[in-house]
């Protein structure tokens, strides 16, 4: 199975936008909406395709009733986040692969992203996600890059690793 990055679903978007002349989002599109009990550190393909997808299937199955708030990992605005932003967090999952033995295409339009942000830009909804009664996950796929010891990360409001930001997220 494989899975195309959020560079391909753009490009698709702007083909589905030519073709039906509405965009993507939640004014063009009946979506239903969970509390947010997960916080993911990170708007990378991975998360999306993989993590996403799989509680976007578990909230449709009645498994789960959790919607996620994404935040950057380095506390500042991307382009992949802007693009979640510009869609409400809704993006498309394309998968190309073998099932029951037998080539197969699938598409699946993703929901379960409630909110996607830079805390960069507004630390007071950062702060309302980490103290939320509701939450109960934090996801991420950090790499080895930012798991590091920054004696800067001891205080001070803007940690610079991720250990630093989950230590104080738990502080609250």
């Amino acid at each position: 199975v494989r899975s195309r990055g959020l560079g391909d679903v753009y490009k698709r978007q702007q083909h589905y936008r030519t073709m039906n002349q509405r965009p993507l989002n939640r004014e063009t599109v009946a979506t239903t909406t969970h509390p947010v009990k997960i916080l993911q550190f990170g708007e990378g393909n991975f998360l999306r395709a993989f993590v996403d997808w799989m509680i976007d299937i578990a909230n449709e199955k009645g498994v789960t009733d959790s919607d996620i708030a994404i935040v950057t990992p380095r506390f500042r605005i991307t382009p992949a986040l802007e693009t979640l932003q510009k869609q409400d967090g809704l993006y498309h999952v394309y998968l190309e692969g073998v099932k029951d033995g037998k080539p197969g295409k699938e598409s699946r339009l993703v929901t379960s992203i409630a909110d996607a942000f830079s805390p960069s830009a507004d630390m007071e909804r950062y702060e309302s996600y980490i103290t939320s009664p509701d939450l109960r996950f934090v996801i991420s796929n950090t790499t080895e890059a930012g798991i590091r010891y920054e004696p800067e990360d001891m205080s001070g409001d803007n940690q610079a690793t991720f250990p630093g930001k989950v230590t104080k997220m738990l502080h609250k």
